[in-house]
């Protein structure tokens, strides 16, 4: 999940998921911390949502299509791990 996200996941969300990357800087809407309480509390059927369809009003757009099922898991496994979820709420 590493590599997939450093290809396609790193110029936005940055080497630390905290939304800084390289790219972040030229959007209009930032892009999400995968850190924060916000995304952190999310399930994992709802981050995959995002990944595979994209967030509608934001530059995220869809992997579906570019990225295959397994990918976009392994993707998830990567955040979370960096990540997990915040399960104090």
């Amino acid at each position: 999940g590493q590599g997939v996200y450093e290809q396609q996941c790193l110029r936005c969300h940055g080497a630390k998921l905290d939304g800084n990357g390289p790219g972040s800087q030229d959007l209009i809407v930032r892009p999400a911390d995968l850190r924060s309480h916000t995304t952190r509390s999310k399930t994992d059927w709802e981050l995959l949502v995002a990944i595979s369809n994209g967030v509608l009003f934001s530059p995220m757009h869809s992997f579906r299509g570019k990225l295959t099922d397994q990918q976009m898991l392994d993707v998830l496994s990567y955040i979370r791990s960096t990540a997990p979820p915040d399960i104090t709420s």
